[in-house]
């Protein structure tokens, strides 16, 4: 027998061995019910893995997507939305293979406009948001006193005018997503930190204030009152000042008309001013709040080891100078205080912690500053209410002392569910979620398809970029 024939009975036999263990063989387990499990990742779409999973351990929005979704007749994205949740979270029937969210992707259709390098989760939730508000909005509804609120003008960022990019609010973003090449530094891989179980820390330059040049009409000069002696001698500037009422709306871009039916993330944030100069005071503005953006307070000399969700909460909610703002009281220019604060709270609350800042040459850059959060937050310090009733005393710097007050007597309790997490430079990097389990007490870590169970004290450790909370009754 010559080697053809050997070779020729051998590759019969093996194909008769492999057919037969895939006919006889052992078939694939199904996965436990209730089993959290990872997304594969398309290619740039870890930003979209990380929010998924952060919105699939928020059980009251998606209590709130399956009553909308038995109330829609023709909607897509909301039964995809629904479908991609019950996977995650293995209350699927199908409990074999791994979760692929293509039907999210393909259901938001044309607002999908998410090019490599410039793939931010929080935009993307926001995209999520505006389809949801959309698809639940009756087709021929009235009138109602939410669309009265005032569509705030575009916040642009204030850079070198010379360069276009940083002066459209569609490309600029916060940080990005997986899988990006550096545009300064090619030599980052591609698909940087991909399912990276380590914390990574981009090594971040140090950033101190950028300087102004003038000071133009309308600009925030200060977080704290204690300026606004200061402030009141300063040049005035030569360009056009801003009328009082425009500075009493906070800039969101692209809202949605609010209907009668909204979103969980949904609140309304309040804002007033009061002159410096005969103490006049505006009427209470509202304004549509979907996330909390908290900044992070100014780079300076002294580097602290730590912020505090608290505290980013209590700069939130401090006096703001404003300067050349035409008073409605006494028809001067004057400086003036802005204060603002949560009016009505939402059920689901996102904040933003924005870690982008400008480097005196304009180029953007992240901050990886440590913010430590509370698994129970209490938000009742920060409302209109309450900040009424500091002014009442007379004491309305006295969220100062917040951070070491207690929540035993507070009514606005909200639960930590999930934060996602950005790992790298501004332009590159990788979204993970930690993120609450099916079962009580359980967290888990999650990148892409890796699900890994992990501690409190492990989560408690991470960086946040986004955090949500869910509103609880009793603790």
């Amino acid at each position: 027998m010559d080697v053809d024939k050997v070779a020729v009975f051998a590759s019969v036999g093996i194909a008769i061995v492999v057919a037969a263990f895939i006919l006889w063989g052992p078939s694939p387990k199904p996965r436990k019910k209730g089993k959290v499990i990872g997304i594969n990742n398309l290619g740039y779409t870890c930003f979209l893995n990380s929010l998924l999973q952060a919105l699939a351990a928020c059980p009251m929005f998606i209590g709130w997507v399956k009553k909308q979704n038995e109330k829609m007749e023709r909607a897509t994205f909301i039964p995809s939305l629904l479908s991609v949740f019950e996977k995650i979270n293995g209350y699927t029937e199908d409990l074999y293979g791994d979760v692929t969210p293509v039907e999210i992707i393909s259901s938001l259709g044309n607002q999908w406009k998410f090019a490599p390098g410039h793939q931010d989760v929080h935009e993307l939730f926001h995209v999520v948001l505006s389809a949801l508000q959309a698809e639940i909005q009756p087709v021929n509804r009235k009138g109602c006193l939410s669309d009265a609120l005032p569509q705030s003008p575009v916040m642009v960022p204030d850079t070198k005018k010379s360069d276009t990019r940083y002066n459209d609010p569609i490309t600029f973003r916060s940080v990005s997503c997986n899988d990006i090449v550096s545009v300064n530094n090619s030599n980052i891989p591609n698909g940087f930190d991909r399912n990276c179980n380590n914390h990574v820390m981009s090594s971040t330059t140090s950033v101190s204030n950028i300087p102004m040049t003038h000071n133009k009409p309308g600009m925030i000069l200060a977080r704290s009152s204690e300026l606004l002696s200061k402030s009141i001698g300063s040049k005035e500037s030569k360009d056009s000042f801003k009328p009082w009422s425009s500075l009493c709306t906070m800039p969101f871009s692209n809202v949605p008309p609010m209907s009668v039916e909204v979103h969980p993330f949904s609140g309304l944030l309040t804002s007033q001013l009061q002159c410096s100069r005969c103490k006049w005071k505006s009427a209470v503005h509202y304004d549509k709040l979907e996330t909390v953006s908290l900044p992070l307070p100014p780079m300076g000399p002294y580097i602290k080891s730590h912020h505090t969700l608290e505290e980013l909460l209590t700069r939130f909610v401090s006096s703001e100078v404003v300067q050349d703002v035409l008073c409605d009281g006494c028809g001067m220019r004057c400086v003036a205080t802005k204060t603002l604060t949560l009016g009505k709270l939402p059920k689901c609350l996102c904040l933003h912690i924005s870690r982008t800042t400008w480097s005196s040459s304009g180029v953007p850059i992240k901050r990886d500053d440590p913010v430590k959060f509370p698994e129970i937050l209490a938000l009742d310090p920060y409302t209109f209410t309450e900040t009424r009733k500091r002014n009442a005393r007379g004491d309305p710097e006295a969220t100062m002392l917040l951070t070491n007050r207690t929540t035993s007597q507070d009514k606005h309790k909200y639960q930590l569910r999930a934060i996602v997490e950005h790992r790298g430079p501004v332009d590159s990097g990788h979204f993970v979620c930690y993120r609450r389990g099916n079962k009580a007490g359980q967290w888990l870590y999650t990148s892409d398809n890796v699900v890994e169970g992990i501690s409190f004290i492990e989560v408690s450790c991470a960086t946040p970029y986004l955090l949500f909370y869910e509103r609880v009754n009793s603790i």
